[in-house]
């Protein structure tokens, strides 16, 4: 067994940037993202299976995407701003009947404008549904082998197939053809409007924290903004937290729209790995330069965030990777803000609009996550994950993890190992035993927030983060105990967040 120090485990050379402003110049950094977990016992994602609703879905033909604000439901306030912003949610067609229509009885009810494209033309009720990819040229989509699957969606609608059956074919590989030929569609039907924000079917979108982010800034100057990674030599913004074009930055790549730009994107298109790296090319292409909004777009959920010192007075306007159970809470917390707040208003009104009053990462904290934390909890993982106990020696599956100053467990021989353990207190390495053992390591480090146990590991953090549930569907069907527990330092929890008590929220970026 051993000890390390867990850092997110990687698989692509992609990079996160910090929260800064620069134009989308050759990058250095080569880290890599976090590969999709689809295992609990993997730590970070647990199994979603049992936290899902399966979602009713229609099936009528009209086209109704863009509402006048009367048209908006009574309870939808009409918001100052609202008028002049576009959502556009990409999605794919084996996915539409899944997570479309919990959104549209969520956070799509009360924008007055919005789109959704995918990869196939369809119709959900009201809602026309937009194949992004449609005007991608002939030859890719008869001979290029991202459209093989794009081929066998068209058919398998064509002959009133479920679409759902096709969720673990070649989606990914086609969705990087959807972002330019998007943003092309979108400008040209909705040219009149100030801002245009794209956001995947599984983000968040804090509508009212993202008015009053916008009511900041002009869009008559060229605005590229969202959350910065890095892809060899491109800086983009990462299409899952969301990212930000102004009509001005809109109409510079619609200046550089002709047939030889779009030849050459669909030539690299071919070969890249992502659809909003593609986008990030096109930009650069027409000069528009990218600007960093972290943490006010977010790459994690409610459940995954780790709540640290620099987020508290911070307002959110995008979550990544949310689930059902997560976008009810959340859009169930903006609608008791609204009634606490008057309606999403400042007390103050702007002819018959109101002025959204945003909220902060704190907020959504004493709404969603404080209320769960407890002293102990079992059948949960709360994440921890600042330093993991779990033996002198042995070969686990957390070892490939990055451990001190970037030295794997992995390079270090056994009598390196053994000397790591040696040198630890008795509490630290009794910490494995039991689930008290592992809660006296939490109480004995200062630094602690909180930890989780389960047979022979020790997790523990220094950041608050909620976690999930550590039972599986496999567990409820056989009755199994998940023999895992998770325990919070409440007291110390609520010192920290004392120090942030009404703050006022920080718009950091440009």
């Amino acid at each position: 067994m051993a000890i390390m120090m867990i850092m997110p485990r990687r698989n692509f050379s992609i990079t996160r940037s910090n929260n800064q402003v620069f134009s989308n110049a050759p990058s250095s950094q080569k880290e890599e993202t976090e590969a999709p977990v689809q295992d609990p016992t993997a730590l970070e994602n647990g199994d979603a299976s049992i936290e899902q609703s399966q979602l009713a879905s229609t099936t009528t033909t009209t086209s109704a995407a863009s509402i006048p604000l009367s048209g908006l439901p009574p309870d939808c306030p009409s918001l100052a701003g609202a008028s002049d912003v576009v959502v556009v949610m990409k999605t794919g067609a084996s996915e539409v009947m899944d997570l479309i229509p919990q959104r549209l009885l969520t956070q799509l009810r009360c924008i007055p404008h919005f789109e959704i494209v995918s990869d196939m033309e369809q119709d959900m009720g009201a809602i026309h549904i937009h194949d992004a990819v449609a005007s991608v040229s002939e030859p890719y989509k008869s001979t290029h082998e991202d459209f093989a699957f794009w081929r066998q969606l068209q058919d398998h609608h064509s002959r009133g197939q479920d679409m759902g059956i096709l969720k673990a074919g070649r989606g990914w590989e086609l969705d990087k053809w959807k972002n330019i030929p998007a943003l092309h569609m979108v400008y040209q039907m909705h040219s009149d409007k100030g801002w245009f924000v794209f956001i995947d079917a599984d983000t968040y979108l804090g509508w009212p924290n993202l008015l009053h982010l916008l009511s900041l800034h002009n869009s008559s100057d060229p605005w590229y903004i969202g959350s910065i990674w890095s892809y060899g030599s491109t800086a983009f913004a990462q299409g899952g937290t969301g990212y930000i074009i102004s009509n001005a930055a809109a109409r510079m790549f619609e200046d550089v729209y002709d047939d030889a730009h779009v030849a050459k994107w669909e030539n690299d298109t071919s070969t890249a790995c992502c659809g909003d790296v593609m986008l990030a090319n096109a930009m650069n292409d027409a000069g528009v330069n990218i600007t960093a909004a972290v943490p006010l777009v977010q790459s994690e959920p409610p459940h995954r965030l780790e709540w640290s010192d620099g987020m508290w007075c911070t307002s959110a306007v995008t979550w990544h990777h949310v689930r059902p159970y997560e976008e009810e809470s959340l859009w169930g917390f903006e609608q008791e803000r609204a009634k606490e707040n008057g309606g999403w208003i400042a007390n103050f009104t702007l002819g018959y609009m109101q002025i959204p009053k945003p909220y902060t990462y704190a907020d959504v904290f004493d709404h969603m996550v404080q209320p769960a934390l407890t002293p102990l909890r079992h059948d949960w993982i709360n994440l921890s994950r600042d330093r993991v106990y779990t033996g002198p020696t042995g070969d686990h599956g957390e070892e490939d993890y990055r451990w001190y100053n970037d030295t794997k467990w992995w390079d270090l021989s056994e009598d390196d190992r053994r000397l790591v353990w040696d040198g630890l207190s008795d509490v630290e390495k009794h910490s494995i035993y039991t689930v008290e053992t592992c809660q006296k390591a939490c109480e004995d480090d200062r630094e602690c927030l909180q930890w989780w146990h389960r047979p022979g590991e020790c997790h523990v953090g220094h950041v608050v983060r909620l976690g999930h549930t550590a039972v599986t569907e496999k567990m409820v069907k056989e009755k199994e105990d998940s023999n895992t527990s998770s325990g919070w330092m409440v007291d110390r929890i609520a010192e920290v967040r004392e120090k942030f008590k009404g703050c006022t929220p920080v718009w950091d970026f440009g």
